[in-house]
């Protein structure tokens, strides 16, 4: 009796070399869209920051220690930012020079006291000196609270021409100082004055980078500036302004 032979087929052979590819494949390819989408939203935030946001570059220690010499931060300076300044604030506005409004710098202070409210200063001998406010329909003055202060600081706020004090503000005025009171060119000085609503850039709302170096140097007739630093976006971002 003759028996039939069952033609088995023999499976493929898969070669080692691309299974291990398909392997890596299956693993990269969730990794590369995760990245992919990454990069997505990373470019869209930068895209979000420079259409909204200023950067700004701190140059002095007026603001110290709060915002330290070269520092980098992000200014906000939308109409709803500039129309909710409260105290404690940190603004960006023009200081005019020369009677011109077409030549400017870029002040950093901090708000002190609001429109229509009023402001004075006791000198301390053997204590701290104490900035007083009265806010709007508010009876008597109340120590402001100022726990950003140094020490050192609190002992150098009094300013020297006290004879326009107490000084009640204007509407769409703010009185604003430097956190280093001692090194501060501000609302204390006649040179700055109250700051008035229309002189105001925007609101710190980010501080973040310093800068190692600024170089400036003239290229075919024209000003070129350059920085080293830490943060890439902020130093590229610098160099519009």
């Amino acid at each position: 009796m003759e028996t039939a032979l069952e033609k088995v087929e023999r499976p493929d052979v898969v070669d080692p070399k691309e299974e291990k590819k398909h392997k890596w494949e299956k693993i990269l390819s969730p990794i590369l869209t995760s990245l992919t989408i990454l990069f997505i939203v990373i470019g869209a935030l930068f895209v979000f920051v420079d259409s909204y946001y200023m950067t700004i570059y701190v140059d002095g220690s007026s603001m110290s220690p709060t915002l330290q010499n070269k520092e980098f931060g992000l200014v906000n300076p939308n109409k709803k930012a500039l129309e909710n300044i409260k105290r404690g604030d940190i603004i960006v506005f023009k200081q005019y020079s020369g009677g011109s409004d077409e030549s400017f710098s870029y002040y950093i202070k901090r708000i002190i006291a609001l429109p229509n409210e009023s402001i004075y200063f006791t000198e301390g001998f053997q204590e701290f000196d104490k900035v007083m406010i009265k806010e709007v329909g508010a009876e008597d003055y109340v120590l402001l609270e100022e726990p950003y202060l140094t020490d050192a600081a609190k002992l150098r706020t009094t300013p020297a021409n006290m004879e326009k004090f107490p000084l009640t503000l204007e509407e769409d005025n703010y009185f604003v100082m430097g956190d280093n009171r001692a090194n501060s060119e501000d609302s204390r000085r006649n040179i700055v004055g109250t700051v008035s609503k229309d002189r105001i850039v925007g609101v710190l709302c980010l501080i973040q980078g310093y800068v190692d170096e600024i170089n400036t140097t003239v290229v075919d007739g024209e000003l070129k500036t350059t920085y080293k630093g830490k943060h890439f976006y902020l130093l590229w971002k610098m160099r519009r302004y």
